[in-house]
């Protein structure tokens, strides 16, 4: 399959717009209102710089897999001492370890004979693999772990977030939207082609225009009075609070990280450093933190320091009419969103953890041969359990930033770096830099997540 500009960067788009857009009046609440918007900021510039770096290093990795007995003159120039080591090791036991072109549908000999042999060339087209044949098979598991916890929490936010809104608007008891919506969800969990989530997309997106608009329409008719009595009785910088909005900030965008490097497969990219690759991760971003600063700065005008993590569920609250109202057409417009994007991130959890699963864990001959049956069974039952652990969150806002700290900041801030240093010679400047996001990376995932068991301890 073959996707077009357009459709990519809608396609990274709605993969990395989901539930964290909801907390962003949240953030804004616990971080401070100017420290929380530099903070989403600056995380998105973080985050779209480790999209870069991962694909400049898996442009060195394609130059050199391709040839490792003789690295190219262009490749020498790019390519760390350490990754060389690594690669002069590989060369010792095996002859030739050849890539398989980006456009093509079946391995070549050289890569079948391979495999036979038990040697097996590095899939660059995932970011897990990227990550095993620069870092280590230690980062590659890493990585796996956290996409895989990662994905779970998120499909799990879906979940509590669409039975806290409809609980809002109509008074469904919350197992039992949570009983329907895994019910509707376990059919979508067989797809298998990247092609049926274009349009999942496309919908995604537009409903998730239609709550911006809704919220926007809603602000608007605050008075002048209101918002200036808002904007000067805000907190600008909460420190005892702000490490909850760092992991808020994290949780809002790894969707972009794990997907890209199978988009630029799709463009039928060689690699994800060409002037086209860049501008569908920048066009994306850019739309995106659009969105999400005008949903923060909308929902904080409006609620303030009363700000719930789902602020859907502001806007619906005490609303119980005959018809129904603006607000819960976009609270309700959201929730469906959600459900787009759940099958969307549990895409992205099956394609990861099954090839994986299928190269790495040891099984005996007579059982091999049942696990696609298997891999089906938790495809199925993947929605029920998610639904029952939505059931159990004690509070919602330091969950989103618990699951940011704790998986996501590894996932965006610390490997991506990591591969960087390891695999691509660079400016001391960018060396420096990717030092920096390495600490703030670990800063993140040791505050971000005492912070956020606290607050759920707590149960504020």
């Amino acid at each position: 399959m073959r996707l077009t500009w357009a459709l990519a960067v809608v396609l990274v788009l709605k993969t990395n717009w989901g539930i964290g857009m909801m907390a962003m009046p949240y953030l804004l609440k616990e971080s401070g209102t100017v420290a929380g918007i530099v903070l989403f900021l600056v995380s998105l510039v973080m985050i779209t710089d480790s999209c870069l770096k991962v694909g400049a290093a898996q442009k060195a990795l394609r130059e050199c897999f391709s040839s490792v007995d003789k690295v190219s003159m262009e490749a020498q120039q790019v390519i760390s001492l350490d990754l060389k080591t690594r690669l002069l090791t590989v060369s010792q036991d095996a002859a030739t370890v050849t890539d398989t072109p980006i456009n093509s549908e079946d391995p070549s000999p050289d890569a079948s004979s391979h495999e036979e042999d038990g040697e097996r060339s590095p899939n660059l087209t995932t970011y897990v693999g990227i990550m095993e044949a620069g870092v280590g098979l230690w980062a590659a598991r890493l990585a796996m772990g956290c996409i895989s916890l990662g994905s779970v929490g998120s499909c799990i936010a879906y979940l509590r977030f669409i039975a806290d809104n409809v609980n809002a608007c109509f008074g469904v008891k919350a197992w039992k939207t949570l009983a329907v919506c895994g019910a509707l969800l376990a059919p979508s969990q067989m797809l298998r082609d990247l092609r049926n989530f274009t349009f999942v997309s496309f919908f995604g997106v537009t409903f998730g225009v239609v709550f911006i608009t809704l919220l926007v329409i809603k602000a608007s008719e605050l008075s002048p009075e209101h918002v200036l009595h808002k904007v000067s009785h805000s907190t600008l910088l909460k420190l005892e609070s702000f490490p909850i909005g760092m992991g808020i900030a994290a949780f809002s965008s790894e969707g972009v990280i794990i997907i890209w490097p199978q988009v630029a497969h799709s463009l039928h990219l060689q690699n994800m450093s060409t002037m086209k690759a860049k501008s569908v991760v920048c066009t994306s971003m850019g739309i995106f933190a659009l969105f999400y600063v005008v949903v923060g700065c909308c929902g904080y005008l409006i609620y303030g320091d009363d700000s719930l993590a789902e602020i859907s569920v502001n806007m619906t609250k005490g609303t119980k009419h005959a018809v129904i109202t603006a607000n819960e057409v976009a609270a309700l417009a959201y929730a469906v969103t959600l459900l787009l994007t759940f099958i969307i991130v549990s895409h992205l959890l099956y394609t990861a953890y099954e090839p994986y699963a299928e190269q790495h864990i040891s099984v005996s001959t007579g059982l091999k041969r049942y696990l696609p049956a298997i891999f089906t069974a938790i495809r199925c039952i993947f929605p029920f359990v998610c639904g029952g652990i939505a059931y159990l969150i004690p509070n919602f806002g330091a969950f989103l930033s618990l699951l940011g700290a704790l998986m996501n900041s590894a996932v965006i801030y610390f490997l991506p770096n990591l591969l960087f240093l390891k695999v691509v010679d660079s400016s001391c400047f960018q060396r420096s830099w990717a030092r920096f996001m390495l600490s703030y990376a670990l800063c993140t995932a040791l505050v971000g997540t005492y912070a956020s068991l606290v607050k759920m301890s707590s149960k504020s």
